[in-house]
């Protein structure tokens, strides 16, 4: 069952960084495509990607939960949610990128490792969810560094996709791709070709 925004189903499509037309032509073509793959009678293939964060992480509590409030909340829900989630899909035989959150990899390092050992792809989540056109251009690159670096050290290989807080990498703040492409990530999953109050 898809979720259905404004009619469509709503799909999220990755921004390859090597892409030379652009952040706006890259959106345009975006939008026809899903106009296009809704209109059609086709079998589609689809990506499952997981967030792995906790409720006081989101965008929506920023202003009522600090960063600095985080640890005397956690309970552990990120680790028995993640594990029920990887017990699923091995039952299943489903594959599924994690994008994780670098405090979540900092304060929970063997959960990281186990979604890597079950052979699942993990991706960067940046490091404390902040959104993106809200940071400098310093505070973007020393976030997405440290938690790029934090992850490789957890699971012995180079971090090749990244998705931004809230997916919050807009025309105003499409500079980060540039820095994503500086950091070593291939790919960028924090575009949403549709129209949202923070995106």
């Amino acid at each position: 069952r898809k979720r259905r925004l404004y009619g469509w189903p709503r799909y999220q499509l990755d921004f390859p960084l090597s892409c030379s037309g652009g952040f706006a032509q890259w959106k345009s073509t975006c939008l026809c495509s899903i106009v296009n793959l809704c209109c059609r009678n086709k079998t589609m293939k689809h990506a499952l990607t997981i967030d792995v964060e906790d409720f006081f992480h989101v965008s929506a509590f920023s202003k009522v939960i600090s960063p600095e409030q985080w640890s005397s909340i956690d309970g552990g829900r990120v680790l028995a949610n993640t594990e029920k989630l990887l017990r699923m899909f091995k039952e299943r035989n489903q594959n599924a990128t994690f994008f994780v959150l670098g405090w979540v990899a900092e304060k929970y390092p063997e959960l990281i490792k186990q979604i890597h050992v079950e052979g699942f792809e993990i991706a960067s989540h940046g490091w404390s969810h902040q959104l993106v056109y809200k940071q400098t251009e310093e505070e973007f690159y020393n976030e997405t560094k440290r938690s790029k670096q934090c992850l490789e050290d957890l699971v012995g290989k180079p971090i090749r996709g990244y998705r931004a807080a809230s997916y919050s990498i807009t025309s105003e703040s499409a500079w980060a791709l540039d820095i994503l492409a500086d950091l070593g990530i291939e790919y960028d999953s924090s575009l949403f070709p549709v129209k949202h109050d923070v995106y």
